[in-house]
């Protein structure tokens, strides 16, 4: 099995990008045939409750805003010392010297719906390039 080669910074937010409108799509998808099943309920009745049937239908959830925010934090702790002691006498000499690094970077995704001009069927509609 050949190793999968890791994937830059830029295609890994593409990546990401891609994935906020694919949840989109999925759930346009589970609204459509919630709605489906719902049409057929209603026609199963027939038209003597419009108005009840109205507000038992399946309402369509929209993602207006996808975020997303990594931080990564390296900290480098370095200590070096020694220590020169004559027990008997209870006298000694001590050096301790220490450093410490750190590093931080972050990245935040945001991603905001754009309307698409003509939704398609009256559920709306959501696309992406792969």
């Amino acid at each position: 099995m050949a190793k999968r080669a890791v994937a830059s910074f830029g295609e890994l937010m593409q990546r990401l990008a891609r994935d906020a409108i694919r949840i989109q799509q999925r759930l346009d998808a589970a609204h459509a045939d919630e709605w489906r099943r719902f049409e057929r309920v209603v026609a199963a009745v027939g038209h003597e409750v419009p108005e009840v049937a109205r507000a038992l239908a399946p309402s369509r959830l929209r993602v207006h805003r996808f975020e997303l925010a990594c931080r990564v934090r390296l900290e480098v702790d370095r200590r070096h010392g020694y220590e020169i002691k004559a027990m008997p006498l209870n006298v000694g000499y001590d050096v301790r010297y220490g450093t410490t690094a750190a590093d931080e970077s972050r990245v935040r995704l945001e991603v905001v719906q754009v309307p698409l001009g003509d939704a398609g069927p009256a559920h709306g509609a959501s696309q992406a390039k792969a």
